[in-house]
């Protein structure tokens, strides 16, 4: 089927949505920036046992070609670094998980970008009004705030933008080694995001955390590490049935922001705002606008 990049998009955007949700309570556990990279030590920790259990099993190479390895351990640093900023965002009481959610959506943007400049996809008038909408519902899911409200952004609002940002670079990181092996790239990502994070640990220890804390920084991490597994398995899945950043990104990102969304306002009773609504139903257009096919093919 010429579209089995859509049903890996699909699991990847649940398994974040799933993250996403706990990553709130974790970050609450967490507290500060030095708890935040505690708990992506223990999600490399996680990542990096599944990735070897797999080549084991498999009867993998556990060193394949150098580009390869050196892609994993790029999409490690900069992975670690998201989940770091990603469960940073939600030490701060006031950051609503839909919002958080949409805002790193806007990977989408510069992922379509990038497509074009590198990977020669180019788009088209509809696909360039498709971006412009997404944008534009931005505004409406940050419930139509005035325009002074972006001259004094919250942290946690600065920090999701960061993660989008971020994002992108990983989509094209995860596009480059679509052909390797998903647990060989999982160990590599895993070890790599344990050494980074470990390192922020030691440096950023001077931010207490005490006992009681660090049990429950455990139990969330670990869950979230499996999540984690699964989603980097399905990313890559999704590369090699032929999926490419922008399309890819559109599925896996609207599931992910329905579903953490909805997950937001039932498990922490964030409000749902008409300009949530409105930002779902623009994504959804945008969705359709920038693929006009695409609901014809599946």
């Amino acid at each position: 089927m010429q579209n089995k990049w859509i049903k890996w998009g699909f699991i990847e955007g649940v398994m974040k949505a799933s993250g996403k949700i706990i990553r709130k309570p974790l970050g609450v556990a967490s507290k500060s920036l030095a708890g935040s990279m505690l708990a992506t030590f223990i999600i490399g920790i996680i990542q990096s046992i599944g990735g070897l259990t797999g080549i084991v099993l498999g009867k993998k190479r556990i060193l394949s070609s150098k580009n390869e390895i050196f892609g994993g351990i790029i999409f490690g640093l900069v992975a670690s670094i998201m989940t770091v900023i990603g469960i940073w965002v939600f030490t701060y009481k006031e950051a609503d998980v839909g919002i958080a959610t949409f805002l790193i959506t806007l990977a989408v943007v510069p992922g379509a970008i990038i497509d074009w400049l590198f990977f020669g996809k180019k788009l088209k008038k509809h696909q360039l009004i498709a971006l412009l909408i997404f944008v534009v519902t931005a505004y409406c899911f940050l419930n139509f705030p005035p325009l002074i409200y972006f001259f004094e952004l919250p942290v946690w609002i600065l920090l999701s933008l960061a993660l989008a940002l971020l994002a992108s670079i990983n989509e094209v990181t995860s596009k480059l080694v679509r052909k390797m092996d998903v647990w060989v790239y999982n160990f590599w990502v895993g070890l790599t995001t344990m050494v980074v994070s470990f390192a922020g640990v030691v440096f950023f220890y001077k931010d207490n955390i005490n006992l009681q804390d660090t049990r429950k920084i455990l139990i969330i991490s670990s869950l979230n590490g499996i999540i984690v597994l699964i989603m980097i398995c399905a990313k890559l899945m999704s590369y090699k049935k032929g999926g490419y950043i922008a399309l890819k990104s559109l599925v896996m990102q609207s599931t992910h922001l329905i579903l953490a969304t909805v997950f937001g306002v039932i498990f922490y009773n964030e409000v749902l705002t008409s300009g949530k609504i409105i930002g779902m139903v623009g994504f959804i257009f945008s969705f359709s606008l920038m693929n006009g096919n695409f609901f014809k093919k599946i």
